[in-house]
């Protein structure tokens, strides 16, 4: 990677780590980079304190450790890389860097385990190219010695857990807003709007589970960016939504609202189950119009992101947005949104890679009632946004269109098919090759209507984020079966 003017003045401990990155720490990974460029002694000293004050990071150890052993200090390097390891079993990385350190200090057999390990963990990665590269370089009766090497707790003293680190590259559902956009997942028309309802009915209430099989559960609500690699399992999953008007008058209402969801995920990405909750308040108003009425609402989300119990990231989100409901059964809506996010984990250089920051962003959506015998109901919607981040790695500038279409069966089937496209500036990204992204999405539900308040559906959806740099491409395939009854 050959490293950009940066747009901004850096810290010398920041331009140490880019001119080391650049000049083959990041490199040491891939299949051209045979040996990596030794390290600053400068450099060295920051990651060591880096390390040493987030015990719990993996990617701090990991960066320390491959300092250390880019630094002929193989030794040394070992027990950081098998920290890294520890705290993250689930990456190709620190097993392919420790293969590294072990082959430096003789031993081989070692060295063959972690390589073959890493092919596992991440077998469409450099590092697995790079891992079976120096495996066929080794004597046969080694490379082929079974694969499972342990890592000891290297915390095992009781000073700390060495739990699962969740993913650093992120993911917020696109195209949309940071508080869950009014035409995302459900028609606009058929949102719930309590100012104009009687007084009788100020609850709504949606429950959601299912079974699906999705390609990387290491993501979360708040997370910014699909994370490469492969994190799949089959998942159970448990949401729901609710609302209550806790005052009405005259076409106004104002109350209190919640979103949760649970996954539960295979054994081995136990770690990774997800517990999200999200409380709020809202107020909304009902205006008459000429052809049908006007809601403008206003609502406050705060949204808690956990992995295991363990906190993965906080936000505090506000929504504007106003709604036409025609008279035809048409409806439209625009937003305004800003969000303040914040990650528990930084990354081993906040300036580049924390994803903490703030996002605006802006929308509108226009729903069409069509009434054909086999298309009922046509979207479109346009949307940007703006992530002001603290590190360089994540602040970007986008937009995106996406639309769907509503196609019935028989009367109590209809299929649902939807699609987006969208772009990603990143203005502040400080290496090459640019890391700007086009991103695609696609999706299909087949829904099943038991009663006009209980359903069932077969789902798949897919997620492309495309990016000339590598370390940031990635993708998502979700798909199985959930059931919803509504209140």
């Amino acid at each position: 990677m050959h490293r950009r003017p940066a747009p901004r003045p850096v810290f010398p401990p920041l331009v140490w780590a880019a001119a080391w990155l650049a000049a083959g720490g990041l490199a040491a990974g891939t299949p051209t980079a045979a040996v990596a460029a030794p390290p600053p002694p400068a450099m060295v000293d920051y990651l060591a304190k880096k390390a040493a004050a987030a015990p719990q990071d993996a990617t701090a150890q990991r960066l320390y450790g491959r300092a250390l052993l880019d630094a002929d200090r193989a030794e040394e390097a070992a027990e950081r890389l098998r920290a890294a390891a520890a705290l993250d079993p689930l990456g190709g990385a620190a097993r392919f860097d420790l293969g590294r350190a072990l082959h430096a200090l003789g031993d081989d057999a070692g060295a063959a385990s972690h390589w073959r390990e890493t092919i596992r963990l991440a077998p469409d990665s450099d590092y697995a190219a790079d891992a079976a590269a120096r495996l066929a370089e080794l004597p046969p009766e080694v490379a082929a010695e079974p694969a499972v090497t342990p890592i000891p707790d290297v915390f095992a003293n009781g000073s700390a857990d060495a739990g699962v680190t969740p993913a650093g590259f992120e993911i917020r559902e696109f195209p949309g807003p940071p508080a869950p956009a009014p035409f995302l997942d459900e028609p606009i028309a058929d949102g719930f709007f309590p100012s104009l309802l009687p007084d009788g009915l100020p609850l709504s209430l949606r429950l959601e589970t299912g079974l699906l099989y999705d390609s990387n559960v290491a993501l979360a609500p708040t997370s910014r960016q699909l994370a490469p690699g492969d994190r799949e399992s089959f998942q159970f999953f448990l949401g729901g939504d609710a609302e209550y008007a806790l005052a009405k008058g005259d076409g106004w209402a104002a109350g209190a609202l919640s979103s949760t969801r649970f996954t539960l995920n295979e054994g081995e990405f136990s770690a990774l189950n997800l517990r999200s909750f999200t409380p709020g308040l809202y107020s909304e108003w009902a205006v008459p119009w000429a052809d049908g009425a006007l809601v403008p609402r206003l609502e406050y989300r705060f949204t808690l992101d956990q992995f295991d119990g363990e906190t993965f990231s906080q936000r505090h989100g506000l929504v504007g947005r106003l709604t036409h409901l025609r008279n035809d059964g048409g409806a439209a809506v625009g937003y305004l949104a800003v969000d303040q996010a914040d990650f528990e984990s930084d990354g081993i250089l906040p300036e580049v890679t924390s994803a903490d920051g703030v996002t605006y962003a802006a929308g509108v959506a226009r729903e069409w009632l069509v009434g054909m015998r086999h298309l009922s109901g046509v979207r479109l919607a346009v949307d940007f946004d703006r992530l002001d981040a603290t590190g360089s790695d994540y602040a970007y500038l986008g937009g995106g269109l996406s639309g769907q279409a509503v196609i019935p069966i028989v009367p109590t089937l209809d299929l649902t098919l939807s699609g987006g496209l969208g772009y990603r500036h990143y203005d502040r990204f400080e290496f090459e090759p640019s890391r700007d992204e086009v991103i695609y999405r696609a999706g299909g539900e087949l829904r099943k209507w038991f009663t006009p308040r209980l359903s069932v559906a077969a789902v798949a959806n897919y997620q492309r984020f495309d990016s000339e740099n590598p370390l940031f491409e990635s993708d998502r395939f979700v798909a199985g079966v959930i059931s919803e009854w509504t209140y």
